[in-house]
């Protein structure tokens, strides 16, 4: 478990885009100059961008110019003029990777992973777990979470989704197999963007589609997609 956690402390000090000296926060302060980086961040990067070009620009890594207009916590809404300003900047075609050199074509642009690390790391996070020998195991990173093996008792696993009105109730559960968690909101805007070339069909039915895919594309299960929050079942 020590492992674990510190593997997660490291994948935080170079995938956070709130701290200035990890990877992302050094590429995001560069202003466009190439930056030196872990092969773990060049990894996600690469992988990043293969979903936004699957998705075509829906799910984008650069959206972090938009992204930091909003404070949750503070209760602050996004500016109108802000947002066009900050949307000129978010385009994944103008991130280059090479070997683990990272550069911004845009000097204004900057990184945000937060649609896919976690996801990363519950992966890595397995496969550490896998290659220690564990038979049965499951991490569970705020709402993405991958399984190894079966249960303990030989049973498999049962994840469900909060009914977030009756906080000890499950909208549904599903006995999994496997869990596959790395790319669950890129695996949504990438479904968003097959859905939007569906002739005829409304673009408010699309966004309607896609917030519940944000919510529910976490995880793709054994063909059956499962959402965030998530919990185990009993």
């Amino acid at each position: 478990m020590d492992a674990l956690a510190a593997r997660c402390e490291y994948f935080e000090s170079k995938f956070s885009r709130t701290i200035e000296t990890s990877d992302i926060g050094r590429i995001n302060m560069a202003a466009g100059a190439p930056v030196e980086v872990a092969p773990e961040t060049a990894d996600i990067i690469k992988q990043s961008l293969v979903y936004c070009e699957k998705s075509e620009g829906l799910f984008d890594i650069t959206i972090g110019v938009v992204s930091t207009l909003w404070d949750f916590k503070e209760g602050i809404v996004a500016d109108a003029d802000a947002l066009a300003e900050g949307v000129k900047h978010v385009d994944y075609r103008k991130v280059h990777v090479e070997g683990t050199t990272v550069t911004l074509e845009d000097p204004q642009a900057k990184l945000d992973l937060g649609g896919i690390a976690k996801g990363y790391i519950a992966d890595d996070l397995c496969r550490m777990l896998v290659e220690a020998e564990c038979d049965s195991g499951l991490v569970n990173l705020g709402g993405n979470i991958k399984t190894v093996g079966m249960k303990p008792d030989g049973t498999p696993w049962r994840v469900g989704i909060q009914d977030p009105i009756n906080a000890a109730g499950f909208l549904f559960g599903h006995p999994v197999m496997m869990l596959y968690s790395a790319g669950g909101t890129a695996l949504a805007f990438t479904l968003m963007a097959a859905l939007s070339r569906i002739q005829g069909l409304s673009l408010v039915l699309v966004a309607i589609v896609g917030a519940i895919l944000h919510n529910i594309g976490q995880l793709f299960v054994a063909s059956v997609m499962l959402g965030t929050p998530l919990s185990p079942l009993a």
